[in-house]
Order: C-alpha cells, then structure tokens, then sequence
C-alpha cells in the first residue's frame, strides 16, 4: 500500500494483531490479581453500586469507523453523537471489549445489566513534541435497556470503560525511536499515521522539517524500522570514524626507488550518498575518501599532502 508522508529521518511502525498480543499480555498478567486489575471492579455512586468485568482481553483495530458507526457512539459526557458532521480525522483508531460485563444495582432494587461487545475509539498523534493516544468515543449495544437505564450507563459505565482503555494504552508498549550508537542526532516526532491496518510514527532532525510530501509504501513486516536517507549516511559515516586504521585503508601504492619511496594510501572518509535499489539489491554508497602521500628522499626527509576525491560504489 502506498500513501502520502511527510519527509522523515526515521520512522517505526507495528500491526494491529502485534498490538493484540501485547495487550493479551497484559490482560493475562493482570487479571488474576485483586490488587492492580483495570479490567475488572466496582464503585459507589451515591446510592448506586456499579460493577464491570472484561472477561476478554481486547483487540485492537486500526482504521476509523463509517461516519454511520460514529454517530451511534457515546462520548466521555455521555452524550450520543449523533448529530456528527464527520468521523475525527487523523490516525482514529479502536480497541473492542469482546465480552465486557456491566452491571449497575440501586439500593434496594434488582441489578441491571449484562454482558455485551463493547468497541471504544481513541486517536493516536503527536502533541507538544510527544506522542499522544487519547479515547474519544465509545459504542454499545443498548437496545436492551430503557431509558433509565442508559442514563446510568451513559453518565456511569461509559466514562469507566474509557477511563480503563486509557489504562490499557499506557500500559501498552509501542516500538520507539531509540538513539543511534555513534550519531549525534536531534530528532524530533513527526507524525501518526495509520494505514494498512499498521501505525507508523515518524520522526525527523528538528533542521530539516518540510511540508512537503512523499511517496512511501508501507512495508508489510508486522514490527519494522525506516531509516531515512541522509540519516542512513551519518548511521555509515558514524561507523566509518570508528573503524580501525587498517580497515579504513582501501587502497594502498608504494614503490621502492633508489633514491625515491612513494607512497599513496586511500582511506574511507565519510558517506556523501547513498540509495536502495531495491530489496533484493545491495545499497549503493558513495564515499567520500581521504588521499594521504608521502615520499621518501632520504632519512628525515618526508612531505605530506592530503587531498579528497569522490568515488561511488555498493561497497565500503
């Protein structure tokens, strides 16, 4: 799938069933415990008890509902949204509750409720330099209930169910952007994208910002990593300044004369470019080398020149 993007330095992206399995994790860590579970509990308010139990872990889900879905969601108010002109725009995304039980009771009357699939819709973006996942909405089967009753789930269980994915989402680990060994960098986060059912984060130098757009194809592995390309070529050049002297060296002349010994030795400098083929093609670099002279006249007589030149290839 290709999309539209920003120009970025680095970007890393994972697939929604990897998001699954991370929170199943920490459904399976957390549930048994009386003491920390987000999953399950109960709460006084006034002369109302109300009770809930995720009796499944959630899944999550990363495109955006239709516009007809959205309308028939309830917000963090309580209040429907069913006069919505449009669906939140930017990486919306959802976490479904597959067995979620609710059950409020009133001081001395019979327990309302039951067990229901529940689909909360949160978006994920990047707000004062960091990145933000926030829930927005939530849907619910309430077909069942009369008017009472979806007063108490709207003002009571709706904001609990969100308050308990905004739990699940900080305790989920997304991949990062870590810093890379040897490069000096100063990064900061791009943009949210949500495509191909993947969330991808960017991230580029704070020098090079751009609202421009590119083409990129979103990779099809289910955890990944971009390197862009002027930061692939500071991650070579890094590499290159801590390479031993003899692995640097690529080329070498000398010649013994009688009264004469030149010498001439190429050394890998730093990268000036580089290109990706194709996955199945190595990257081509072009390194800048170094040209160090010298002869040799006699004992304690030597002069020394240094020069660069540019030399492309697919190896260093």
């Amino acid at each position: 799938m290709k999309i539209k993007i920003k120009p970025f330095d680095a970007a890393v992206g994972v697939q929604q069933d990897k998001l699954t399995a991370a929170v199943a994790k920490l459904y399976e860590k957390l549930y048994p415990m009386k003491e920390g579970n987000i999953f399950k509990g109960q709460q006084k308010f006034g002369d109302t008890k109300v009770e809930w139990d995720l009796k499944k872990a959630p899944a999550f889900g990363l495109e955006a509902p239709s516009l007809e879905t959205w309308r028939t969601c309830i917000d963090r108010n309580g209040n429907k949204l069913t006069n919505a002109g449009s669906v939140p725009s930017g990486a919306v995304f959802s976490v479904t509750l597959p067995e979620f039980f609710g059950q409020f009771t009133k001081e001395g009357g019979n327990p309302v409720g039951g067990t229901t699939k529940v689909v909360a819709y949160g978006k994920a973006e990047v707000a004062s330099g960091a990145l933000s996942i926030t829930t927005l909405a939530l849907w619910l089967d309430q077909a069942h209930w009369n008017k009472w009753d979806r007063a108490i789930v709207n003002q009571i269980i709706v904001p609990k169910v969100l308050n308990m994915v905004d739990l699940v989402l900080d305790g989920l680990k997304l991949p990062v952007l870590e810093p890379v060994p040897d490069v000096k960098l100063d990064l900061e986060l791009g943009e949210v994208v949500i495509a191909d059912k993947r969330l991808l984060v960017t991230a580029q130098q704070k020098s090079g910002r751009s609202d421009s757009q590119i083409d990129l194809t979103i990779p099809q592995q289910d955890v990944f990593a971009l390197l862009g390309k002027n930061l692939a070529g500071q991650v070579v050049t890094g590499k290159i300044q801590k390479m031993k002297p003899d692995e640097r060296q690529i080329w070498k002349w000398e010649k013994d004369y009688k009264f004469l010994k030149p010498r001439a030795t190429i050394w890998l400098d730093k990268v000036v470019d580089i290109s990706f083929p194709g996955t199945s093609n190595p990257a081509k670099i072009k390194a800048q080398p170094t040209i160090t002279t010298e002869a040799s006249v006699d004992p304690g007589s030597m002069s020394e020149k240094g020069c660069s030149v540019e030399r492309g290839g697919n190896k260093l």
